[in-house]
C-alpha cells in the first residue's frame, strides 16, 4: 500500500469502498455493517455456503487408457468410474485386458498404479477383463486401511451387468473372499 492511501484514510487497511467491490451482491449489506447491525447471520452464511461449497467437491480419480486400445469395452468403462469414485483411489489405468486402480503410482518412467498385495501404504486392486468369456478376474488386491478391500469389490461387481461374473482363481487372503462370496451372487471363488 503506498503512503499516499495511508495518508488519505488514515489507516493501511484498504477503504470500506474497496472492499465492497469483492463482497457478493446478492448481500445488500456490507460484511462489517452485519457484525455492526447484530445481523452477523449474514456474514455466517455466506462463510457456511463457502465451506460447504469445498466440502462438496471430490476430485476423481485419472483415468488413463493405454494407447494400444481402440475402443474401450463400456463394461471396463463402468468399472473404471466407480473404482475411480471410491475416495482413496487416485489413478485408474485401463489396458486391453488388464485394468488397474490405486491410491498410489509406481516409480520410475511407467506410472503403474500399485496393486501388489501386503503394500505398506496402497489401496489398489488389478483386474484381468475377458469380454468373451463375460468375467472380470481379480488378479490382486491391497488395502492398507481397513474397508477399502469390499468397497473395490463392490465397485467392481455393480458394474457387472446380467450373466457376467467376478472371478477369484486363488484365494490367500484368510477369509475376505469367502465373506465376499456370501455377499455378492455373481462372485465365484475357485
Amino acid at each position: 500500500m503506498n503512503a499516499r492511501n495511508v495518508e488519505a484514510s488514515g489507516s493501511p487497511y484498504p477503504s470500506r469502498r474497496a472492499v465492497s467491490l469483492f463482497w457478493p451482491r446478492r448481500f445488500a449489506q456490507h460484511p462489517s455493517d452485519a457484525l455492526e447491525g447484530g445481523e452477523g447471520a449474514l456474514l455466517g452464511q455466506w462463510l457456511e455456503e463457502r465451506a460447504t461449497a469445498c466440502r462438496v467437491v471430490k476430485a476423481k480419480a485419472k483415468i488413463t487408457v493405454v494407447r494400444t486400445v481402440k475402443a474401450v469395452h463400456p463394461v471396463a468403462q463402468q468399472i473404471a468410474e466407480n473404482l475411480a469414485a471410491i475416495d482413496a483411489i487416485r489413478f485408474v489405468k485401463m489396458s486391453l485386458e488388464l485394468l488397474r486402480a490405486s491410491s498410489e503410482v509406481s516409480e520410475g518412467r511407467l506410472k503403474t498404479p500399485v496393486t501388489k498385495p501386503g503394500h505398506p501404504t496402497a489401496i489398489g486392486v488389478s483386474l484381468i477383463f475377458h469380454a468373451a468369456y463375460k468375467t472380470v478376474q481379480f488378479y490382486e488386491i491391497t488395502s492398507a486401511t481397513k474397508g477399502y478391500g469390499s468397497k473395490m469389490v463392490d465397485a467392481v461387481l455393480r458394474a457387472l451387468p446380467e450373466g457376467w461374473s467376478g472371478v477369484v482363481v486363488m484365494d490367500w487372503s484368510d477369509g475376505f473372499w469367502k465373506r465376499m462370496s456370501e455377499k455378492y451372487e455373481n462372485l465365484e471363488v475357485v
